[in-house]
């Protein structure tokens, strides 16, 4: 008999329709946008009214930096009404051109994001990752295939 564990807690198990948070980034599409998943909104804490403000680095091309910014930032609209709660998204195709390209990716893309955050510019902010994508696929283990 083997000792192997299975651990099933918030950082293996993802919500009951399987999806993790994810941030969508189209450009091409007649709406280009970023878009929000209701995952997201929620582990990001947003809600209506609120806006973010994106900073990309020249020395860093695996990242894209965002955060709550009320006072300066983009608007979200609250693009969906779920059972579960509402997506959210940036309507503004320069921009989701702009952070593709930082990346040097020409097609839409979606990323899985978290809560964690890091300093940069000297605000506390969220990030995405050029290499922590979501197909739609899951491991039977719940983690995301790429």
């Amino acid at each position: 008999m083997t000792d192997e564990a299975t651990i099933y807690n918030r950082h293996t198990t993802f919500n009951k329709r399987g999806k993790p948070a994810i941030i969508r980034i189209d450009a091409k599409c007649r709406n280009a946008r970023i878009q929000i998943s209701v995952e997201a909104v929620k582990i990001l804490q947003l809600k209506a009214g609120d806006s973010l403000t994106f900073i990309t680095l020249n020395k860093d091309l695996e990242n894209i930096y965002f955060y709550v910014d009320n006072k300066e930032g983009i608007p979200l609209k609250v693009a969906n009404e779920h059972k579960s709660g509402f997506d959210m998204g940036v309507y503004c195709r320069p921009l989701a051109r702009r952070l593709l390209d930082h990346f040097g990716i020409r097609e839409m893309r979606s990323f899985v994001v978290t809560a964690e955050t890091t300093e940069v510019n000297g605000k506390k902010c969220f990030f995405i990752n050029r290499y922590k994508t979501y197909s739609g696929k899951l491991k039977p283990n719940g983690q995301v295939l790429n």
